[in-house]
């Protein structure tokens, strides 16, 4: 599994870790959709072969090689369902195609602040920041129909001494935290699309 850089956590938790070597960094994903998971997804008899395209971006511009990592994480997801199998090309020119983006809506200038008011009291003083994402899903099927979804979801990361943000959600890395967050969504996103056909 690729390793994702959250560039806006990774920037407060950076500032803090300078500041004192080694500090609890813990991510909490909101749990608004726990309630789905692969298991209710219908699985198909065949897969539908999708051409998969992915944009990541930070309030609204465009970070390629985030993308790129993206791109790994949602074909993952998609394989998951069973629902879906990705491809990067199409095979004929009635394919389906998926557009992904992902935006993280971030105040910079927030994740740092923290990042350094942790760092100077070596952690004593901890504190949550949020990486808020808002998800475009944008998929036409092999008949052309169209249909265009958004989800927004969101990872809470403490750093230093911080209670926990909410109650009764494992603690887990930046990475797996924002792979939880793409499964979420795409579930979220198979789930609909079912209901809707």
């Amino acid at each position: 599994m690729k390793k994702f850089k959250l560039y806006t956590i990774a920037l407060g938790v950076a500032v803090a870790t300078q500041l004192t070597g080694c500090l609890s960094v813990k991510s909490y994903v909101d749990p608004a959709y726990k309630s789905l998971s692969y298991s209710d997804i219908k699985k198909p008899a065949q897969p539908i072969p999708v051409v998969l395209t992915t944009e990541f971006q930070r309030n609204g511009a465009v970070i390629p090689k985030a993308g790129k990592e993206l791109q790994s994480a949602v074909e993952r997801s998609l394989r998951a369902t069973g629902v879906f199998s990705p491809t990067a090309q199409a095979n004929s020119e009635k394919q389906a195609k998926l557009h992904l983006t992902a935006n993280n809506v971030a105040d910079l200038g927030e994740a740092a602040g923290k990042g350094v008011l942790t760092g100077l009291t070596f952690g004593a003083v901890g504190n949550a920041i949020a990486d808020k994402y808002e998800f475009k899903f944008n998929y036409v099927d092999a008949q052309g129909k169209e249909t265009s979804q958004r989800y927004p979801h969101m990872i809470l990361t403490t750093v230093g001494n911080k209670k926990a943000p909410i109650e009764n959600v494992q603690p887990m890395s930046i990475n797996e935290a924002f792979n939880k967050v793409v499964d979420d969504v795409v579930i979220r996103f198979s789930s609909d699309l079912q209901k809707q056909q």
